[in-house]
Formats: C-alpha cells, structure tokens, sequence
C-alpha cells in the first residue's frame, strides 16, 4: 500500500502544480488519484515501467495524458500531465 507522498509539503507543492490539471480540489483528492493511478489495476492503454538504476514504477496513460512515478517503497515522487514543449510559452520552465 502507498504512503503518499513524501511529505505535506511535498504533496501541497505538487497540488498547487498540478491539482488543477485533473479538475481537483483538494490535496486529499489530489493524493487519492494519484496513489490509484500508480497502485491501482494498470489499463489496458497505460504504458508501464521500471527504472533500471533505481526500480522506480512509471505508468503513463495516453488517452488522459496522466503520468505518474512511485518509489519501490510506495512513495509517490509526481503525477502530472506532461506538455509539450513547442506548448510551452519562452518564460515559463521547460
């Protein structure tokens, strides 16, 4: 089972990053989806991977753009939407 993310601070860090990528409201919801996107039954569509160097779980979902990356000790690192580059205007980080 999941522990979340590392911290309160880290989990609130990428809420105010990335919560509204997903339309949630909150940390808890924020926290719950991603933990189910990571742990939860892979669909057929997710691609799925493990880091070589450090057996880290990544899933991506094509059709929703989520991607996600959880620790072999279950602590979620990021879940995010990716953007491409070229979408990306020339202030904001790349």
């Amino acid at each position: 089972m999941s522990k979340g993310f590392r911290s309160i601070r880290d989990l609130e860090r990428h809420f105010a990053l990335h919560g509204n990528e997903f339309g949630l409201k909150t940390t808890v919801e924020y926290e719950a989806e991603a933990i189910a996107f990571l742990e939860g039954a892979r669909r057929t569509q997710v691609q799925e991977c493990k880091r070589k160097s450090s057996g880290e779980l990544i899933r991506f979902d094509p059709t929703t753009q989520a991607y996600g990356v959880m620790t072999v000790t279950k602590i979620v690192l990021t879940y995010f939407k990716p953007r491409p580059c070229a979408s990306v205007p020339h202030w904001e980080p790349r």
